[in-house]
């Protein structure tokens, strides 16, 4: 026996169109939340259960750095739950290092 299932499809191709849009955007959501997992797991040695909230400034700095040629910044810090100060205080971007101290 086999089931029907009934799909509910609009009818209106302005419809259709936005739905797709919608679900691309929720795709590519999806997508970086399980890179952003995966690459935490592989950069910082941590469970892949890992919490984004409860990881370290630094940590979620290198993730970022890492993931940045895919995703925008904005994006990152927004998923990693970091402020864009914060991500540029630890970032190895903003700064140089002499003699272990920071200078801009």
């Amino acid at each position: 026996m086999s089931k029907s299932r009934e799909i509910d499809i609009p009818s209106d191709k302005d419809e259709l169109v936005t739905k797709l849009e919608s679900l691309k955007k929720q795709v590519y959501k999806l997508q970086m939340e399980i890179d952003i997992l995966n690459k935490a797991a592989e950069i910082i040695k941590k469970d892949p259960g890992i919490d984004r909230q409860k990881m370290t400034n630094k940590e979620k700095a290198i993730l970022i750095d890492a993931l940045r040629m895919k995703y925008h910044l904005n994006e990152l810090l927004a998923a990693t739950g970091i402020a864009k100060s914060s991500y540029f205080y630890e970032s190895a971007d903003g700064w140089i290092v002499e003699s272990g101290t920071k200078v801009i």
